[in-house]
C-alpha cells in the first residue's frame, strides 16, 4: 500500500515430492538391429550389430522379461548396462532421482570346498545413478567430463523416458526421436547374466526451506522392479570330469520268483570348478543338429554337436541318426537357432 512497492515470490515448498516415483512401460519405436532379410525382415539374433545395445532374446526362458516395465540392454561384451522403460514423477517438486540397485549373485570360490546343501551367494547394493530432474521438456545430460545423456524428460505426461539411440517416443510418426543413448547406466564390472531389483528415490526440490537438523525426510522411494540383466558374453566352456550311467535295480526275492530289473537311460555329468561365469541361473546345455538342415557329416561335426550310436553286441531298435529336443524330456529350456563359436 505504500511506494515503491516490494516484489513478493511465493513458493508452495512441500518436504517431500507430491507422490511415489512410479516406473511404467514406455510406448516407443524400437530400430531393429540384426541382420536384414530381402522382404525386410530381421532376425535381431543373426549378426547383431555389436555397437547397439541389445537385450535378451524374444525366447524362452527369457521371453517373460521382454514385456516387463523396465528391460536392461548390453552391447557385446560390455561390462555395463543400460535400463530402458519409464518413471511416472512429480516434476514440480523433485529435484532429482537417485536410482538404487540390489542383488545377489551365485559364488564359486576354487580356494574353497563346496558343502552338499550350502548356498553360496553374495549381496550386491549400489547407487546406480543420479538424474536431475529439469523443469522443461528434453534431454537431460551430464556435464563434463563423462559428458552422458540419462534420459529424456516428457513434460506432457510428467514421465522420464529412458531409450535407445534411434528409437522414437510413442506410437506415431510425429514421436520425438532420440538420436543417442538417452538412459541410465548400471556400472557392473563383468559381462554376467544379473537379477537386480532397483528402486527410484525421489528428492524434493525445496530441501532448503525446511530445518536441516531435525531430521527431516525430504524422499520418497518407488515400489522396487526386479530388471533382468541378461549377460553380454559368452559363459567359458564346460570343463567336463568324467560322466557316468545312472540306473537303478527293482529286485524280487521274496517268492519263488526271483526277479531283477534295471531302469535307468541317463547320465549323471560332473564338471571341473570354477562354475557360473554366465551368472544367475546358469543351464548345463546339450548342443544338437537342426534335423531341418538335412544330413551331415558325423565326421566333421563330431567335436560340435551331440551324437549317439547303438551298442553292436546288443540286439536292439534302431536309433535315428542324431538325437533331437524330444530325446531330452526334463529340460528345463529349448532354445534354437544359437549359434557357436567361430
Amino acid at each position: 500500500m505504500i511506494t515503491p512497492p516490494r516484489i513478493l515470490t511465493l513458493i508452495h515448498a512441500v518436504q517431500r515430492p507430491l507422490g511415489h516415483p512410479e516406473f511404467s512401460a514406455l510406448s516407443v519405436q524400437h530400430v531393429p538391429y540384426g541382420t536384414v532379410y530381402d522382404g525386410g525382415f530381421v532376425n535381431e539374433l543373426l549378426n547383431p550389430d555389436p555397437k547397439v545395445l541389445q537385450t535378451a532374446p524374444e525366447a524362452k526362458p527369457t521371453a517373460e522379461s521382454e514385456l516387463a516395465a523396465v528391460t536392461a540392454w548390453r552391447k557385446l561384451g560390455s561390462p555395463e548396462t543400460n535400463l530402458l522403460g519409464g518413471l511416472n514423477i512429480n516434476a514440480a517438486s523433485t529435484e532429482k532421482i537417485d536410482l538404487l540397485a540390489e542383488w545377489t549373485d551365485p559364488t564359486d570360490d576354487t580356494t574353497q570346498p563346496r558343502l552338499e546343501g550350502q548356498e553360496y551367494r553374495q549381496t550386491h547394493s549400489a547407487q546406480v545413478d543420479e538424474i536431475p530432474v529439469p523443469e522443461k521438456e528434453g534431454l537431460i545430460e551430464t556435464g563434463a567430463p563423462s559428458f552422458r545423456v540419462l534420459g529424456y524428460y516428457d513434460a506432457d505426461h510428467d514421465l522420464l523416458c529412458f531409450a535407445r539411440s534411434g528409437d522414437k517416443l510413442g506410437n506415431l510418426r510425429s514421436g520425438v526421436s532420440i538420436f543417442r543413448d538417452a538412459a541410465p547406466r548400471h556400472y557392473l564390472n563383468d559381462t554376467r547374466h544379473h537379477k537386480i531389483t532397483y528402486t527410484a528415490r525421489a528428492t524434493s526440490r525445496f530441501r532448503e526451506y525446511f530445518p536441516q537438523d531435525k531430521g527431516l525426510g525430504f524422499t520418497r522411494d518407488s515400489q522396487p522392479i526386479r530388471v533382468e540383466v541378461p549377460a553380454s558374453a559368452r559363459p567359458a566352456a564346460p570343463q567336463l570330469s568324467y560322466i557316468v550311467p545312472t540306473f537303478g535295480w527293482q529286485r524280487q526275492t521274496q517268492t519263488n520268483l526271483k526277479r531283477s530289473v534295471r531302469f535307468g537311460g541317463g547320465l549323471r555329468v560332473y564338471l571341473e570348478r570354477p562354475w557360473f561365469s554366465s551368472g544367475e541361473g546358469e543351464l548345463l546345455g546339450v548342443a544338437l543338429y537342426d534335423p531341418n538342415n538335412g544330413a551331415i557329416d558325423r565326421e566333421v561335426w563330431k567335436s560340435t554337436v551331440t551324437q549317439w550310436g547303438a551298442d553292436p553286441i546288443w540286439v536292439g531298435m534302431g536309433l535315428q541318426q542324431l538325437p533331437n529336443a524330444s530325446h531330452f524330456p526334463n529340460c528345463v529350456a529349448n532354445e534354437p537357432s544359437l549359434t557357436l563359436p567361430d
